[in-house]
């Protein structure tokens, strides 16, 4: 399964803004596309 979600970055933790069905610990590719700053 591939999707795209959007994630906030806190305290050096990914947090997904919506409900994402992986199991816990699953490791998983991410790719960083553009930074707002």
């Amino acid at each position: 399964m591939q999707k795209t979600i959007e994630v906030v970055y806190e305290k050096g933790v990914f947090k997904p803004l919506e409900k994402v069905e992986i199991l816990e610990g699953t490791k998983i590719p991410m790719k960083i596309q553009n930074s707002y700053h």
